[in-house]
């Protein structure tokens, strides 16, 4: 087995972040080393132009990574040997370069850093080109932060029938030149967030940059207020039937009903008539019937009742239908006067319900009546 011994000198462009024992940042810097390399065919072949006694070469390498795991590398060695084929012992220049990648199994600050490489070569002697591609594995030992150590071997793969597959081990130093200032990467300092307790001046439960009203007890729905009462009865406004008349909340909010009052009511409920055997009202009626209606204005948690009755003369059927027209009539009335009919309801008895005896005309004066009952 024939041997060829290279030394090789290499330009290496360390890769950035390239550290060795503490985190730095370094700028690409070029570094200067010395390689010593083994080459060996697998086997002899006297028409091989390569055969020859073992001879020193040099050679130029170039580095730079491309990512933190992967390596561009490119080299340029040569050598005087001499073919096995001449007998007057000179040597002609064999040249060879090859481009690889090279793909690191960590990142550069590990002190042991084992690799594969995988590229493609030319090689040339004398008017000879040859191709072949390189692949193998190494380890970068960094030794400190500016010398590390290099070993690799490689195995070549022959395309062209001049050259045969062959090894090449190698071993190197080298060293950065050239070194730029290392910046140390800060540690950005955490900032301290202080958390406070929200204030709640008034205490209701809503935070005073939430509450329209900070120092006087209030709800969410009126955003910190307590709830509008413009009558100040306890009922807020939103409920209170009577919102400016102070009730009680018995009475949805409005004031009770007093004895005086109906007593009114039902004064003006006696002076209410109608044409003979008719539901239209007569003149006189008008008066109770506008006091009736200002009574309700000023009290508007009143509701009423109307209700008419008839004595006996004439059909039970007509008796029903004109009771009913007549409490219609005046429902039509109060409504007409600006009274709301939500308040107001009517009803018929006909001739059901007397209140005198209907054999005397006294008795069914009393009888043709409305009456009106709060509710």
């Amino acid at each position: 087995m024939r041997f060829i011994l290279y030394i090789h000198l290499a330009i290496i462009v360390l890769p950035p972040c390239f550290t060795y024992g503490q985190q730095t940042k370094y700028t690409k810097t070029p570094a200067v080393g010395i390689h010593l390399e083994l080459l060996s065919f697998k086997k002899a072949d006297t028409s091989s132009f390569l055969e020859g006694t073992p001879q020193l070469g040099v050679g130029i390498q170039y580095q730079n990574n491309i990512s933190s795991h992967i390596v561009f590398t490119s080299a340029l060695s040569g050598a005087f040997i001499e073919q096995a084929q001449r007998k007057d012992g000179k040597k002609d220049l064999f040249l060879e370069a090859n481009l690889s990648l090279r793909a690191n199994c960590f990142k550069q600050d590990k002190i042991f850093n084992p690799y594969v490489l995988m590229g493609a070569g030319l090689s040339k002697y004398k008017d000879s080109y040859n191709l072949s591609t390189p692949a193998g594995i190494g380890c970068q030992i960094n030794l400190s932060a500016n010398v590390f150590l290099l070993i690799n071997s490689q195995y070549r793969f022959a395309f062209t029938d001049r050259q045969y597959n062959h090894w090449v081990n190698s071993i190197g130093i080298a060293g950065a030149i050239n070194r730029k200032k290392v910046s140390k990467i800060k540690q950005a300092s955490i900032p301290v967030t202080t958390i406070t307790s929200p204030i709640d001046s008034d205490g209701d439960g809503i935070i005073d940059n939430e509450d329209s009203c900070r120092l006087v007890v209030g709800v969410i729905k009126y955003h910190g207020c307590p709830p509008p009462d413009r009558d100040q009865d306890g009922v807020e406004d939103s409920l209170d039937k009577c919102p400016d008349n102070a009730g009680n909340a018995r009475n949805g909010g409005c004031p009770e009903v007093t004895a005086e009052i109906k007593q009114q009511i039902n004064g003006t409920a006696t002076r209410i008539f109608f044409e003979t055997g008719s539901f239209k009202l007569l003149q006189q009626s008008h008066g109770p019937l506008n006091e009736l209606a200002q009574i309700l204005k000023e009290n508007p948690q009143i509701h009423l009742l109307i209700e008419g009755h008839t004595d006996n003369a004439g059909t039970p059927a007509s008796n029903q239908l004109l009771s009913e027209n007549r409490a219609r009539t005046v429902f039509i009335y109060l409504t007409g006067v600006g009274i709301s009919n939500n308040r107001l309801q009517y009803r018929g008895f006909g001739q059901d319900r007397p209140i005198s005896d209907n054999a005397t005309v006294e008795g069914r004066a009393k009888n043709r009546r409305v009456e009106l009952k709060v509710l």
